[in-house]
């Protein structure tokens, strides 16, 4: 089994804000110093806004193809990635699910859908959108780019509370799986249970920290409140990976905390980069 850490720093996704680009370096020195990794170059200049529905397109779209040229040329059977904003992990999850020829289960534990369309996107900002492009929808050179796009039965909403008025829309008309946090709180066998019943094997899980609540942890681009308890991520993580197989893994959108190190991070950090061992 080969594996990949894949440190992928990309910030243009949320608009002019480098936050993301200075947590991932944060993240590395604190959780990631002592195992190997790979590390995708992003510009750090100023994204210029030149009108195009994405905001830094270019920039964006440039990264995302050297994001998936070093992924083909290692070929890992596993991937671990720190970003940057939640579409650093498009192409990561994209290549498993071609890798593994459909059979993946993508866990989407944020507080928002990541569902608009360049179109639909109130902001214009990529790191709203990931998970749409994942399902096939979005920019055509961007979803021309990847290796596979999933159907709407492969995703699992988890945590998500803050939508706009089309994800609400898209949701209920592709019947998408969601858990609410009071569904992941009050019952933390209602996802097991769940996966158990799935005809795939193989689970990628996308963790955007802002999934949390923000009174635990308020270290992202855009804290929601009314989130999951750390403890309980945590005990979820645990169990998932003991039972289930997890091929990939990411964590998103973390913002520098003055060097504050937490157990749920490094329990992330440690499921993450040893996916190979399973």
């Amino acid at each position: 089994m080969k594996h990949l850490n894949l440190i992928f720093p990309q910030w243009q996704g949320g608009g002019p804000d480098l936050s993301t680009y200075y947590g991932a370096q944060e993240f590395r020195e604190l959780y990631l110093s002592r195992v190997p990794v790979s590390e995708i170059a992003v510009d750090t200049r100023e994204a210029a806004d030149t009108g195009h529905p994405i905001f830094g397109y270019t920039i964006i779209e440039s990264q995302l193809r050297s994001a998936h040229y070093l992924i083909r040329q290692e070929a890992p059977d596993t991937l671990f990635t720190l970003g940057g904003g939640c579409d650093a992990g498009l192409p990561a999850a994209s290549y498993l699910n071609r890798k593994y020829n459909g059979d993946l289960t993508v866990l989407w534990f944020d507080s928002h859908g990541d569902l608009n369309t360049p179109q639909s996107s109130p902001s214009r900002y990529f790191y709203g959108m990931p998970l749409r492009a994942l399902l096939g929808d979005g920019d055509e050179t961007i979803l021309r780019s990847l290796p596979s796009t999933i159907g709407p039965p492969q995703a699992v909403l988890l945590g998500i509370r803050d939508l706009d008025g089309e994800e609400r829309d898209y949701i209920q008309t592709r019947s998408i799986r969601s858990f609410s946090v009071p569904d992941l709180e009050e019952d933390m066998e209602a996802l097991p249970a769940y996966l158990r019943a799935d005809s795939r094997r193989n689970l990628y899980i996308h963790i955007d920290l802002d999934v949390l609540d923000p009174g635990q942890f308020p270290h992202v681009p855009l804290p929601s409140p009314g989130g999951l308890r750390m403890e309980t991520l945590q005990t979820l993580l645990i169990a998932l990976h003991a039972e289930f197989r997890i091929v990939g893994l990411d964590v998103m959108e973390y913002n520098p905390t003055g060097k504050k190190q937490f157990p749920l991070l490094q329990e992330i950090c440690a499921i993450g980069t040893g996916l190979a061992s399973r």
